[in-house]
């Protein structure tokens, strides 16, 4: 009897247990049923939403969601918890949205080249994009042309853009400023060829200035050419001709600056600033020396103490004895030429700019002592030129 009953209970647990098994498997089947074997998420989205897995919302996350990366494609898999029962899904992330850009057309120089991607900002898209040449432009084709660009996610997604390039051909030399016509020197004398002389050019920026003074001999009385040269990328070559007057030294400075000294001690009285006396240096030479035409000598020592002593010279003449005196109060002055190199001036800077100091007399009865580039241009302009200078060779003066 006791077996009996021993086996119908064994008979009736194992029973059961297949039972609780079958239950248990059948609704571990429909919860995975009720959980989306794929979830689709744009990359980029902002998070993970369970509603997407589980309508019902009952289930709950088991993966850590904070290490998958939304911005990159890729599958996961994930693990879920519903009631008692592990279920898992698969998070497909996917791009397919196309990136976004904008275009913008760009000049160059013939010789240049360009990367697709320097004509292309404002590239939006949540994965990296890549940037190249449908076809490859001709960057030795001068004139405008259509550029193929193409912007590609890691999703493969591709768009295509158009620009507009615009390749120039160099046809312009470089500018070679502040070369003086002329450059006087005593013999013996050292001379600094590059003192304001500029180089520039439409493209290239430090371009080498040349100066060629092999024919030059500063220890020998003569006339001598000077070449100065510059050459940019493009092979376009600008060369400029001056001429170095090298002339034997017949009057010392010691010799100008003793009758300057003594004439000085007159003129100027204690406390004057430089602007006083510039002008007091200006009002004795306008009223103790007479003109008189006479070539330009460009010896300024001989044509100062010539000017002192005889009491006349020609424009050139005044301008050197202005020199001698401002030289001598410590004023700084440099020789100003007209274009045709017909008259000669100084400039002034006293303190506060450069300003025109012409003391040769007009018959105008015009006084330019300490003028500005304005006013003596506008004379220049109602006097057939008189004041024509090139102003690139020059500092520019203060507007007042």
């Amino acid at each position: 009897m006791k077996k009996k009953q021993l086996k119908y209970i064994l008979r009736n647990t194992v029973f059961f247990m297949l039972l609780v098994v079958t239950v248990l498997f059948i609704a571990g089947k429909y919860t995975q049923s009720t959980i989306a074997d794929e979830v689709y998420l744009e990359v980029g989205s902002d998070e993970i939403q369970l509603v997407k897995f589980d309508e019902s919302q009952r289930a709950e996350f088991v993966t850590d969601l904070s290490k998958i990366s939304l911005k990159e494609p890729g599958n996961h898999q994930i693990s879920l918890k519903k009631y008692i029962f592990n279920v898992t899904s698969t998070l497909i992330l996917q791009d397919t949205i196309p990136p976004e850009g904008e275009t913008k057309d760009l000049t160059i120089w013939l010789g240049e080249e360009l990367e697709a991607s320097d004509f292309v900002h404002n590239i939006i898209d949540e994965t990296e994009v890549s940037v190249g040449f449908s076809s490859n432009p001709d960057f030795e084709l001068e004139g405008d042309q259509n550029v193929e660009i193409y912007l590609e996610d890691q999703g493969g997604n591709r768009t295509n853009l158009r620009a507009a390039l615009t390749i120039v051909a160099d046809v312009d030399p470089p500018v070679i400023t502040g070369v003086p016509r002329t450059i006087n020197l005593y013999a013996g004398d050292t001379i600094a060829y590059r003192t304001g002389v500029e180089v520039t050019d439409n493209r290239d920026e430090d371009i080498e200035l040349k100066i060629d003074s092999s024919q030059v001999d500063t220890q020998k009385p003569g006339r001598y050419k000077l070449v100065y040269s510059a050459k940019d990328r493009a092979g376009n070559e600008t060369v400029i001709e001056s001429e170095v007057i090298v002339i034997e030294k017949k009057i010392t400075e010691e010799q100008v600056f003793t009758l300057t000294g003594k004439i000085l001690d007159r003129i100027l009285t204690d406390g004057m600033n430089k602007e006083q006396q510039a002008r007091a240096i200006y009002n004795w030479i306008r009223g103790n020396i007479r003109y008189q035409a006479k070539p330009a000598s460009g010896d300024w020592l001989g044509a100062a103490y010539e000017g002192l002593t005889r009491k006349n010279g020609d424009c050139y003449v005044y301008y050197a004895v202005a020199r001698a005196f401002l030289t001598q109060v410590d004023i700084d002055n440099i020789e100003i030429v007209r274009k045709d190199g017909g008259h000669y001036w100084n400039m002034v800077n006293y303190g506060f700019g450069w300003y025109h100091y012409d003391t040769s007399p007009r018959t105008t009865g015009a006084v330019f002592c300490l003028v500005t580039d304005d006013e003596l241009l506008a004379y220049s302009r109602a006097h057939d030129d008189a004041f024509l200078f090139d102003t690139s060779l020059y500092p520019a003066t203060p507007d007042e």
